[in-house]
């Protein structure tokens, strides 16, 4: 058996530190893979030789490359070209709030930072989350994401097709595939001890190991090959597994060279039989390919979402989600961006996908609800649905302004605007602000149709502000007009000869 060791730090935007410190986190840990390899090859530190290491996500390579010195970022890009450093395509771990236009304008800016450093993206990897909409297959491969490493967090879901270490083709709607393994729990090389430090778990394993005093070395090794008995006797029917490890069994840690001494130790005593080699995606799956004759294919909907943090959340969701719409909405109204204020678009569309990202809350939100930092990183979360919120909407507003919608002033005729920006007819329900459009002691309106001359049937609703509601049919990219009358007021109405109620 020949394992390929994928180290990587699991990347959470929160849950171990604030948002912020966790992006600055990111960037030093890519520093000092830089620094490692500079000792493993500059220095001639023979143990440190064959170290290398995958980014989760082109998040934290975005930051480095923002944040960090040039020559940081010249080693950084020496390093990926030698294999040393594998850069993965996708983008962050992200729930099924991500929406598709968001999605796909962000890989498209993940391809070009690619194209401009000359970094490999064929390979990507996802950890945690336990499930993706059937458009990420599509939106992977469309900009050039061919293979998918996914960790599956089973605190949250399974796996699919209850298999792990399972290779899949998973198939969009287009005929496009992209190659999946499915693999364990991130930290599985944490759980097997090839990271030398920290503590000894079994979160995974499942053994009574962990308990035992045993020495460091006989530890791992009973461990590893009772793991790979079992596989066997499940039938697993490789030669290779890939194992993922973090430089300690946490959550957004830091690089370990410490994992190569491990793996020339264990060379040495145990190559025969059982081989380890540090690896990127990229070496992984040249492997993994090889054997595509023998993987199976799915094609739809990768389920169960991982929904909690989004399930706990609905009133800043309902924010997001109409933030999204807005997203959308500016997008059709000014496709060809004349108007739009592209910074604001960015900020926007950065926002909807960090909120999106998959964590929720502070890591003792449940242990310690009252520590400030629970607090804290609440807050900071929902502020990328409200920066993205309010991001969207001055551009929304900018756009509405050159339609002709321009704000309320005294004297201006009035009339409302209905736009259909999409390709095809809708009958939607329009909603006008009235507030500021009445006239003193005016009770009795009409709405007009400015195409037809004909009076539109509405209704008052009263709230914060007042609005008329109507059903406007609109043919595709149609913009119509509606103004509001004043009506004489009709004669008042006496009770008859009916008598349908009581005085009280």
């Amino acid at each position: 058996m020949k394992l390929y060791v994928i180290h990587h730090s699991h990347t959470d935007i929160g849950y171990t530190d604030r948002q912020e410190r966790i992006e600055w986190d990111h960037v030093k840990y890519l520093e000092r893979v830089v620094d490692i390899l500079r000792e493993a090859y500059d220095n001639g530190n023979v143990r440190w030789q064959g170290f290398k290491w995958t980014c989760e996500g082109f998040w934290a390579v975005e930051k480095f490359l923002r944040l960090s010195t040039d020559a940081y970022i010249k080693d950084f890009s020496r390093f990926v070209k030698s294999g040393n450093i594998g850069v993965s395509g996708n983008y962050l771990n992200c729930t099924e709030l991500v929406n598709d236009t968001v999605l796909r304008e962000t890989m498209a800016g993940v391809a070009e930072t690619a194209r401009v450093h000359e970094m490999d993206i064929s390979c990507g990897m996802t950890a945690d989350i336990n499930g993706y909409g059937w458009g990420y297959a599509s939106a992977l491969a469309d900009y050039g994401v061919e293979n998918l490493l996914s960790c599956v967090h089973t605190h949250h879901g399974f796996y699919t097709a209850h298999k792990k270490q399972y290779p899949f083709f998973w198939e969009a709607k287009d005929g496009n595939r992209v190659l999946v393994w499915q693999g364990e729990h991130y930290n599985i090389g944490n759980e097997l001890y090839l990271h030398r430090i920290h503590r000894r778990v079994s979160n995974m394993i499942r053994d009574d190991l962990a308990d035992r005093d045993m020495e460091d070395g006989m530890f791992s090794e009973t461990r590893i090959r009772a793991y790979i008995k079992k596989l066997k006797e499940d039938g697993y029917p490789f030669d290779f597994l890939p194992i993922t490890v973090s430089g300690l069994m946490a959550d957004n840690a830091p690089p370990n060279p410490m994992i190569m001494e491990f793996i020339y130790d264990w060379n040495e005593k145990h190559g025969d039989d059982i081989q380890m080699e540090m690896a990127t995606l990229k070496d992984f799956f040249a492997v993994a390919r090889a054997h595509a004759d023998q993987i199976a294919c799915y094609a739809g909907d990768w389920t169960d979402w991982w929904s909690d943090g989004v399930g706990s959340t609905p009133d800043v969701v309902k924010h997001y989600r109409e933030a999204v719409a807005k997203y959308n909405l500016c997008r059709k109204l000014d496709p060809d961006r004349k108007v739009l204020d592209q910074a604001l678009m960015d900020t926007a569309r950065y926002n909807l996908m960090m909120y999106a990202e998959h964590t929720w809350g502070y890591f003792s939100s449940v242990t310690i609800p009252y520590d400030p930092m629970v607090d804290k990183l609440d807050k900071r979360k929902a502020s990328f649905a409200l920066n993205a919120d309010e991001a969207v909407s001055r551009c929304l507003d900018t756009l509405c302004e050159s339609k002709g919608m321009t704000t309320v002033v005294p004297g201006n005729k009035r009339v409302f605007h209905a736009v259909n920006p999409n390709a095809y007819p809708i009958a939607a329900l329009v909603k006008f602000d009235l507030e500021w459009h009445l006239k003193a002691k005016e009770t009795n309106l009409e709405i007009i149709d400015c195409v037809t001359d004909e009076a539109v049937p509405f209704q008052i609703i009263d709230g914060a502000k007042r609005e008329i509601h109507i059903v406007s049919k609109l043919r595709a990219n149609e913009h119509r007009r509606y103004s509001l009358r004043g009506m004489p007021e009709p004669p008042p109405v006496s009770i008859g000869l009916c008598a349908p109620y009581g005085v009280e």
